[in-house]
């Protein structure tokens, strides 16, 4: 089996720049054992749930409008949210599942990012609002 970064690099070399600026969200899915996709899908619903929460938003809309580069304002969110998941879980998260659900929750959080950072600023913090509300309601719904 290759290396999944080479296979990674190859895919998005393939797939070329997204039109328009839209942000394509990496599949998770492609990288994962059968096994392990249940808990995967279990542990982004719960980023998921956890990031779009009332509680949250406030902390979202300071990663959103941090200064730190993007990789970084993305990479240390995602880490800080499964590090929030592995504390609340009892018995800790399962090891193998980190990985592809980190990068599922990356694609969530890349998705914030850009509907909120792109074009007008007024205009996109309205539009970023709508999103979170209506990822809000289909992660409730999981």
């Amino acid at each position: 089996m290759d290396n999944l970064m080479d296979q990674a690099r190859a895919q998005r070399g393939a797939q070329g720049p997204a039109d328009g600026g839209q942000f394509n969200a990496p599949d998770w899915k492609q990288y994962t054992p059968p096994e392990l996709r249940d808990p995967v899908e279990r542990i982004v619903a719960a980023g998921a749930k956890l990031m779009y929460s009332p509680e949250l938003r406030e902390e979202l809309q300071q990663a959103v409008q941090s200064d730190a580069p993007v990789d970084q304002k993305l990479a240390d969110n995602v880490v800080g949210l499964l590090l929030t998941l592995d504390q609340k879980s009892q018995g800790g998260l399962p090891v193998a599942a980190l990985f592809p659900a980190g990068l599922g929750l990356l694609g969530e959080a890349a998705q914030v990012l850009s509907s909120r950072t792109a074009g007008h600023p007024r205009r996109f913090q309205q539009r970023g609002s709508t999103h979170v509300r209506r990822r809000r309601q289909e992660v409730g719904r999981q």
